[in-house]
């Protein structure tokens, strides 16, 4: 997606150098779309004029990124899952809040925008072009650079290999950097024959998790699944190898439209999920307020195995201050400590 590149001179201090590579991403027609895909699109651009759907194909689903002119005759994109859900959509400048604003001009240097998109998560994902090389970078609403798209000379060696270990017959697209983690975490996005899949390793090289089908996950944790999301869609799954063992993130929705965040076990017993705050009991909704305060709540997850201090506590995980904020409630109230 682009709305044009935009001559932008500042100062370049933390945007390193991604990988090079194209996405492996093939254009289709609109009736080529889902039906619900094809709403979608029709809806946002009502009177433009489509110019072009590139679709890209992960383990669990596709997206589709479309540009598109508007009536006025103003370039414009955005991107949408295989539900219809518009997962991003591109903004100018001036539209991002100004906090974003102040970091792009900060942070690039004698380099052109390229495009600025708004995630549906609230993050915003920024695309230059400096010295003829594509970096972006990912920056949350309050300013804050998340990750930053680097090079596989610049990662460490030990992550370097894990990297030419899981990518066999693969190519690397784009490998970030996450900077809000210590020690830091690498997401690797990796394309084959138009499909993709993403891994993320340990800055020692581990193995932290890697995306996954739903018909390759054992037996229980796919009637888990099924049971779990009905006729709804599964959005990803997540294999995680964490040191006591295995487990599965799952995003998906419901066949109403609910949005289902939840954690699986090998067993597929159900280890935890994500709430609103309305569905928080009273007494830890009123700790959790506090306890943020002018911070904002990312998520709010209900552990549901694995007692901290005798209770099934709730987990946040927040912003304050420009950093991580994340902590446990137990469900009457007790504050039960900052998260590592």
């Amino acid at each position: 997606m682009r709305i044009g590149r935009i001559a932008w001179l500042c100062l370049v201090s933390g945007v390193v150098a991604c990988a090079s590579g194209a996405e492996d991403s093939k254009p289709i027609a609109l009736a080529q779309t889902p039906q619900v895909v094809q709403q979608a699109i029709t809806t946002r651009i009502g009177d433009g004029a489509l110019e072009e759907i590139d679709q890209t194909v992960g383990t669990t689903g596709a997206t589709y990124d479309v540009d598109y002119l508007s009536k006025s005759g103003t370039e414009g994109g955005f991107t949408v899952t295989d539900t219809g859900a518009v997962d991003s959509v591109e903004i100018t400048i001036e539209d991002a809040p100004a906090a974003v604003q102040k970091t792009v001009r900060s942070d690039c240097a004698g380099c052109e925008l390229n495009s600025i998109d708004r995630n549906a998560d609230g993050t915003f994902d920024i695309d230059i072009l400096r010295a003829g090389v594509d970096q972006s970078f990912t920056v949350a609403d309050d300013g804050t650079i998340l990750s930053v798209s680097v090079a596989m000379a610049d990662v460490p060696s030990t992550v370097q290999a894990t990297i030419q270990s899981q990518a066999a017959g693969w190519q690397v697209s784009e490998i970030d950097k996450n900077m809000d983690e210590f020690p830091a975490t690498y997401d690797v996005d990796l394309v084959k024959d138009g499909q993709e899949k993403s891994i993320t390793i340990g800055s020692d090289g581990t193995l932290a998790s890697a995306d996954t089908s739903l018909a390759a996950v054992p037996a229980p944790v796919q009637a888990a699944i099924n049971s779990l999301v009905g006729t709804g869609h599964v959005i990803s799954i997540d294999q995680n190898y964490d040191p006591d063992g295995v487990s599965f993130d799952i995003e998906a929705r419901s066949a109403i439209g609910a949005n289902l965040s939840f954690s699986l076990g090998p067993d597929g017993a159900e280890q935890s999920e994500r709430v609103n705050l309305k569905q928080v009991p009273l007494p830890a909704r009123a700790t959790i307020t506090q306890t943020i305060g002018n911070g904002r709540i990312l998520r709010v997850d209900h552990i549901l195995v694995g007692k901290e201090d005798k209770v099934l506590p709730y987990s946040v995980e927040g912003r304050k201050d420009g950093k991580s904020f994340d902590f446990s409630v137990g469900p009457k109230g007790r504050f039960l400590g900052m998260d590592p």
